[in-house]
């Protein structure tokens, strides 16, 4: 079941942990493993209940609470995904993968300070988390520290070239400095990376509409819309560009 799992054939890998948990039902490693697979076929639910199952039956694992809270911030329960992570926490105090999840619901509960507070003691211990060093620059950017940001962004990138959250907020950060060529050069990573990202479509030029009013803007939020059509936003700016 685990190697399914890795191997992203979840669906399988259920069928492969049932059977686990047909000889042996209290199986805590397996209804772990089960919870994991509907997470990532996204049957959330079910995987919030396989989580409690694996922890109703085994010691507090740290693993299981992060999954759950991780499953939890799927739902946008941030509440609930907070207190999952404080679970974690209260039983492994430095673990990075804990305490960058309770850093970033913090963040969606608008507790900025709180969450950078966070980010900053995973890089206390690792100086190098990417995802401490992205998490930290967006809630830089939230400030308005722009400068603070794209230091945090540029170390990431020296250690991840193709990472393509720090590539973001670098154009976030750029465009919010006013910065448009540096930033569109940071935008253009991440499409050559995946050119299909509708929401860097949509940031990239909600961006531009801040400074001027052209065709090429309104060609890219249609470019955005033509991707994903749920983008709200897109739809907004788009009729802007064109009023």
């Amino acid at each position: 079941g685990i190697a399914l799992h890795i191997l992203k054939h979840d669906d399988e890998a259920l069928l492969s942990f049932d059977r686990v948990l047909t000889i042996a039902p209290s199986h805590s490693l397996a209804w772990a493993g089960k919870a994991r697979s509907y997470a990532a076929l996204e049957h959330y639910h079910k995987a919030i209940d396989a989580y409690d199952r694996s922890l109703g039956y085994g010691t507090d694992e740290v693993d299981s609470w992060t999954g759950k809270a991780n499953v939890y911030f799927e739902l946008d329960q941030y509440e609930d995904a907070l207190a999952s992570f404080e679970k974690a926490l209260a039983l492994d105090a430095g673990n990075a993968h804990a305490l960058n999840g309770r850093a970033a619901v913090l963040m969606e509960l608008g507790r900025i300070d709180e969450s950078i507070g966070t980010f900053e003691k995973v890089l206390s211990l690792d100086p190098d988390n990417v995802t401490a060093l992205t998490g930290r620059a967006r809630g830089m950017i939230t400030r308005g520290q722009y400068g603070t940001a794209l230091e945090d962004l540029g170390h990431s990138i020296r250690i991840d070239g193709r990472d393509s959250k720090s590539w973001y907020l670098r154009g976030v950060a750029l465009g919010m400095s006013g910065r448009r060529g540096e930033s569109f050069h940071a935008f253009g990573q991440v499409f050559s990376f995946n050119p299909n990202i509708a929401l860097v479509w949509y940031t990239r030029d909600d961006i531009v509409r801040f400074i001027v009013r052209d065709q090429d803007e309104i060609r890219a939020f249609g470019r955005s819309l033509s991707i994903d059509p749920n983008v709200s936003e897109a739809w907004s700016s788009h009729a802007y560009g064109l009023s």
